[in-house]
């Protein structure tokens, strides 16, 4: 009740302004304000934006560079599914986080590529890709020119020998890493586990390996990034006082679990209710 009485005072406010909404997904044109289950990203983004309605936004699909472009600008406007780096923290607003997911693992074939224990730790995280490259120097993994899979994974994939990186292009489609990898046209991937469960062919799923990466962060948080004007503020605050209602519903948890594989389920549902008690009481600036 508690949570439906929030809801209902702050839909009054939600048809006042009008926010340029902007996503480098392409996908998120037919995934964004549906109440259809798509991903985890976009089912949390839907949890908090059909909450104030299609009309408070105007809505495009726009390049990564003409994404930081607008975000810097003077217009209200905000981009989904934003991590919070230092040098982007100083340069936009940020929502609390909207969804939680773990970092990128790197997938391996069992029987073809098996992890000696010499390139595990001792907190079952393979050491490092350089240490990985060096156990199988004719192996390759895959890197997307453009995309960053975060400092420490960035860092790692430039120092490999380029016979071992097989380059694609930005944004080429999970579904394709996937059936290369599937394939056997490449030997490793770099992947999140909710895109991995959702994108690889179930009945091969059982031949392949998955070993987080050590130094990498364990998990990452996705927010809601926009440009410092009046409407932005005013959306932020209301969409904050959103997501911490949304925090403590068993709906947001669910949407959250069924996406990533069993082994990750324990450590999001804690993850989530420490996000929940961090959030919870503190206030807007």
């Amino acid at each position: 009740m508690k949570y439906l009485l929030l809801m209902l005072l702050l839909s009054g406010a939600c048809c006042n302004a009008k926010i340029l909404l902007i996503s480098n997904e392409p996908a998120d044109e037919q995934r964004l304000f549906t109440r259809q289950a798509h991903s985890l990203e976009s089912d949390t983004n839907n949890l908090l934006l059909n909450q104030f309605g299609r009309d408070y936004f105007d809505f495009n699909i726009v390049t990564p560079t003409k994404l930081n472009q607008l975000l810097a600008s003077e217009e209200p406007v905000c981009a989904v599914s934003r991590l919070k780096t230092p040098s982007r923290q100083q340069a936009f607003l940020f929502t609390i986080p909207i969804h939680l997911y773990p970092s990128h693992r790197l997938y391996y074939f069992k029987q073809h590529t098996p992890m000696d224990s010499s390139l595990v730790n001792s907190t079952g995280k393979l050491k490092s890709l350089a240490s990985l490259m060096a156990y199988y120097p004719q192996a390759t993994i895959i890197k997307e020119v453009g995309k960053s899979y975060g400092n420490t994974i960035d860092s790692a994939l430039a120092l490999l020998e380029p016979k071992n990186v097989a380059i694609r292009p930005y944004k080429t489609s999970a579904q394709t890493i996937m059936e290369q990898f599937s394939a056997g046209k490449v030997d490793f991937i770099l992947a999140y586990p909710a895109i991995f469960q959702q994108s690889f062919p179930k009945d091969k799923a059982h031949l392949v390996g998955s070993l987080p990466i050590a130094n990498n962060l364990p998990h990452l948080e996705g927010h809601i990034a926009c440009s410092h004007t009046q409407e932005t503020r005013a959306f932020i605050e209301k969409a904050n006082q959103m997501i911490r209602a949304l925090y403590s519903t068993s709906t947001y948890l669910t949407t959250h679990l069924k996406y990533l594989p069993k082994q990750d389920h324990a450590l999001i549902t804690r993850r989530l209710a420490m996000l929940s008690a961090k959030y919870q009481h503190i206030p807007e600036k």
